[in-house]
């Protein structure tokens, strides 16, 4: 079942705000949606990355050890080379195809891992924030 826009909750979501994770259907719900979002942002570094960590972990139910610091994920929006590979309209197709299905997220992960083009992508965003890419699954038996 698709979920509604939690602006209007009236046309199925589309979209989700990258500061409170709220889903909205259009533009319009994102500008009601922006004067009264409810993320605060810390004023230091050091305070924004605890708390995020902290918060996300909590809220997905997941060990800390296991979220990426934000200061770390700034080095994932920093990068060119990353940039230049998101230009790519096929991994820009997986990415999109990822974060808007509705179907097993898991599976699709999987499934998506054993595409070339989404596997060195996903393996170079962990070399740049320096964690071990993901061992393969039987399934895709490995580069």
């Amino acid at each position: 079942m698709t979920e509604k826009c939690q602006v209007c909750n009236k046309s199925n979501k589309k979209y989700r705000c990258p500061q409170c994770l709220v889903f909205y259907c259009s533009l319009s719900c994102y500008k009601l949606h922006k004067d009264t979002c409810t993320q605060v942002k810390p004023t230091s570094s050091e305070a924004a990355t605890s708390n995020a960590a902290v918060a996300t972990a909590s809220e997905l139910s997941v060990d800390s050890e296991d979220i990426v610091p934000a200061a770390k994920l700034l080095l994932l929006k920093q990068s060119d080379a990353l940039k230049q590979r998101l230009k790519n309209p096929h991994l820009k197709r997986l990415l999109r195809d990822l974060d808007q299905g509705s179907g097993d997220k898991h599976a699709a992960f999987e499934d998506a891992m054993t595409t070339p083009l989404f596997r060195e992508f996903v393996d170079q965003c962990l070399q740049l924030i320096e964690m071990e890419p993901p061992a393969p699954s039987p399934a895709t038996g490995g580069d």
